[in-house]
């Protein structure tokens, strides 16, 4: 969850304002913020606060300790002249395992800084937990509007980002177990990466909007819940990339949308997957999408449950196809789904190689049950409107009669 507020552990913060932040825009306020910063460490003290105007920094301002930031809807730092590597930039060198929150700031990079906030270090352990990142609105950076880059052995874990607006980016580099990005929105103008420690685990990234370019490179187990990925330009590279994990990944109630079109769908793709054992549950594949703007999974299986894909049965074959004809386990979906079964429009069924159930038992679709049944095979009798399963030995597990749309 969202870690304790600072406030309530001390009630002092200080307010740049007293250290000669003007707010107008025009006036340079970097050394001001500089100097409430440089202040709040030397006392020990935790947390400043930055009220509404508009901040003009100049260079970034440079935190050593773990200090929190609140601010307001309408406060913002604002990238002045000259290029910066961030406006804000927290050195891990002397401390670890703490608390921070930034909470309610608007971060303009003016189209000359590089990053918004910067968390970095190139050694050490600097193991950040408890973090929360709320409100946070960005755009206009060179290269994110968020950035955690830290060395191998380095990761932010147990923490969270919510409810921010990523324009520009949000990077994250080498970080740990249960980290949380919820309600986020990622802009089209974006190209976002999410990178996990070895071996960490417990990744959720739910109720976020994506229009812009991701690229998650996950240990398992993770989870995306509620997420729309939309692609609203032509994309000069893969739009969604998840890969390099082992296990499971679960996608439920997601959308993947294209509004635009892929010009070349043979080398660039609206959802790319690799090495993975997934899930889709209730999930929803537009219209729009072309055949061909999904990368196969590399390995292991894909499952479909209660998905809807597409307007129509010819592209839902075509869209599978590209996921290797892996459908099954599938149930409560939109088409070709009744009572807990689904499956690819049974008239193809026999001309395909391949289809399977659970990657085992291979599925035929005829009239009247065989009287030999074959081993492992689960037949869907069109006539009839049952399913019969046909196991090792002969043994026949039979449905009642159901609906079954072919």
């Amino acid at each position: 969850g969202i870690p304790a507020d600072p406030l309530f552990r001390s009630s002092i913060m200080i307010n740049i304002r007293s250290y000669g932040a003007v707010g107008d825009g025009v006036a340079d306020d970097t050394e001001a913020i500089q100097k409430a910063v440089d202040d709040a460490e030397a006392r020990s003290i935790h947390s400043i606060f930055i009220p509404e105007g508009t901040y003009l920094l100049t260079d970034e301002i440079l935190i050593k300790s773990y200090i929190s930031i609140f601010g307001t809807p309408h406060s913002i730092l604002k990238a002045g002249t000259g290029a910066v590597s961030s406006l804000i930039k927290y050195d891990f060198s002397s401390y670890e395992s703490q608390s921070i929150v930034i909470k309610y700031i608007q971060l303009d990079g003016s189209n000359i800084a590089a990053n918004g906030i910067l968390m970095e270090k190139t050694s050490g352990s600097p193991y950040l937990r408890n973090c929360a990142f709320m409100g946070i609105y960005e755009h206009d950076f060179t290269s994110y509007g968020f950035k955690f880059a830290c060395a191998q052995d380095s990761a932010l874990y147990a923490s969270g980002f919510y409810n921010c607006v990523f324009d520009s980016g949000l990077s994250l580099n080498k970080f740990g177990d249960t980290v949380t990005i919820n309600g986020c929105s990622f802009g089209r103008k974006s190209d976002n990466e999410f990178v996990q420690y070895t071996n960490a685990s417990t990744f959720a990234f739910s109720n976020n909007n994506v229009t812009g370019y991701c690229n998650f490179s996950l240990q398992l187990p993770s989870a995306f819940t509620n997420d729309i990925f939309e692609l609203q330009v032509e994309p000069t590279k893969d739009f969604i990339t998840i890969g390099h994990a082992v296990g499971n990944l679960v996608m439920t109630n997601c959308c993947f949308s294209n509004q635009h079109g892929i010009a070349d769908p043979s080398t660039i793709k609206l959802l790319k997957l690799t090495d993975y054992y997934l899930e889709f549950i209730n999930c929803i594949f537009t219209a729009n999408n072309a055949p061909a703007c999904y990368a196969p999974v590399n390995s292991l299986t894909c499952r479909f449950y209660g998905c809807t894909i597409s307007s129509g049965i010819s592209n839902k074959d075509t869209v599978l196809a590209n996921f290797n004809h892996r459908l099954f386990d599938v149930c409560s979906g939109t088409y070709g789904t009744v009572e807990g079964f689904d499956t690819l429009n049974t008239n193809e069924i026999n001309a395909r190689t391949g289809v399977l159930l659970n990657n085992y038992i291979r599925i035929e679709a005829v009239n009247t049950l065989p009287a030999t049944p074959k081993n492992n095979t689960l037949y869907i009798l069109r006539s009839e409107r049952r399913l019969c399963l046909s196991l090792t030995g002969g043994v026949v597990y039979e449905t009642a009669a159901m609906t079954v749309r072919s």
